[in-house]
């Protein structure tokens, strides 16, 4: 939270287990705490006692647009070059699509001077494994930044042969524009890894362990939205062991979405602010996991099987979910079931949207909705798509159930 009185400032973040106070031209302060509901209840101590000595709440400017522009100009006022990269980006973002191809020349041109110029400022003992403009890459970016409006919003984390990931996130959360990261995707521990390799005392092959245990010691950024695990070559996802990301997302104060896109482990999740959970190279043994996840908010679940498997009871663990898409499952009832008749026996009222790409429906399926569409009428959507089913029953089935989405399989 920004708090601010007069020409004073404080900036309250709450990271995890750690509470970080920062104040313009001083180093951060950072408050330890056993557990994330004791940081918590630090991070509201601090709160209060700055609202008692007379500090207000300013507007935020990593979610207010119109606030970070003001904070371009009080950025520039210090002679923080941030300020001027917050307002070139902003100048860009409001270029029409018919402006003078030389004015954006112009500014794209001066972004990346910036970019340049205070690239080591920037990052810190990163610099170098950081593509700067004016020199040669390195072999593998061991950050990589998806700059929004002057703020470094989207990163991706990788390790490196000279730095594993565990260190390269430590020394990434010294960094200021640590603090503006709303989504991370986080890559391969290490690019010289192979799946034999043993890199933690108790593990063999990639491991996101000591990553995870570094978020917890080092804090998780306060406005982290949304976390990629796995990002990885697909030949290592599936060998790719999570580690602790139970703890991480139980500690993460603002996370919202969770995708893991390779790895495998505890998905015994519990938070109460995760809204989306999507899920690749979902195993029987994920899904057993994932039965005991206490996601009381969850919104849109996205399951894609590595294998034909059965599809899980996902009404049951999440009675309250709105999207649903589950990729790749078999039928249930070792076949003698359709997917829909699955489904629809404990499809909740707050459902909206389906989707059941590759999961090898045919015409029966179709049946299903023209016998009992009235089960369909309250999805806004179902998409049925990458599926084969004959022109005939799709058709029919569209007029059943008008949320339909379908395409037919060309004859041969």
């Amino acid at each position: 939270m920004r708090l601010v009185r007069d020409r004073d400032e404080w900036d309250v973040q709450l990271e995890g287990r750690l509470v970080r106070l920062d104040r313009p031209g001083a180093p951060s302060s950072i408050v330890c705490a056993a557990s994330a509901d004791d940081a918590r209840a630090v991070y509201l101590g601090e709160i209060d006692a700055r609202l008692a000595e007379g500090y207000v709440e300013a507007p935020d400017p990593m979610t207010d647009r119109e606030a970070r522009l003001v904070y371009a100009d009080e950025l520039q006022l210090r002679g923080d070059p941030l300020g001027e990269l917050i307002a070139v980006h902003g100048e860009l973002a409001q270029l029409p699509s018919t402006a003078d191809p030389k004015q954006r020349k112009r500014l794209e041109n001066r972004e990346a001077a910036l970019l340049d110029e205070h690239h080591d400022a920037w990052f810190g003992p990163l610099a170098r494994f950081v593509h700067k403009p004016s020199r040669k890459p390195p072999p593998v970016p061991v950050l990589e930044i998806g700059w929004r409006l002057g703020f470094a919003e989207d990163v991706r984390l990788c390790g490196a042969d000279q730095l594993p990931i565990h260190e390269a996130y430590a020394l990434l959360r010294e960094l200021p524009l640590s603090r503006q990261i709303l989504r991370l995707t986080v890559g391969p521990t290490d690019a010289s890894l192979r799946p034999g390799d043993r890199i933690y005392p108790h593990t063999v092959g990639p491991t996101y362990e000591p990553l995870l245990d570094a978020m917890l010691e080092h804090g998780i950024p306060s406005r982290l939205g949304e976390l990629v695990l796995g990002d990885d070559q697909a030949h290592r996802r599936p060998t790719l062991q999570l580690g602790h990301v139970r703890a991480v997302v139980a500690a993460a104060p603002a996370l919202e979405a969770l995708r893991i896109v390779g790895g495998h482990g505890d998905l015994g999740l519990a938070s109460e602010r995760l809204r989306v959970l999507e899920l690749r190279d979902v195993t029987r043994d994920d899904l057993q996991r994932l039965a005991h996840a206490e996601l009381p908010g969850l919104e849109q679940l996205i399951l894609r099987a590595r294998d034909r498997i059965p599809p899980p009871a996902v009404f049951e663990v999440f009675p309250q979910l709105a999207q649903l898409t589950l990729e790749g499952f078999a039928r249930a009832s070792s076949g003698l079931q359709t997917l829909l008749e699955y489904l629809a026996q404990e499809m909740p009222g707050s459902l909206r949207v389906v989707a059941l790409p590759r999961c090898q429906l045919d015409d029966r399926d179709l049946a299903t909705l023209t016998e009992n569409p009235e089960r369909f009428q309250s999805l806004a959507r179902l998409d049925l798509r990458r599926n084969h089913f004959t022109a005939f029953r799709a058709s029919e089935a569209k007029r059943h159930v008008p949320a339909l989405r379908v395409a037919t399989t060309p004859r041969s």
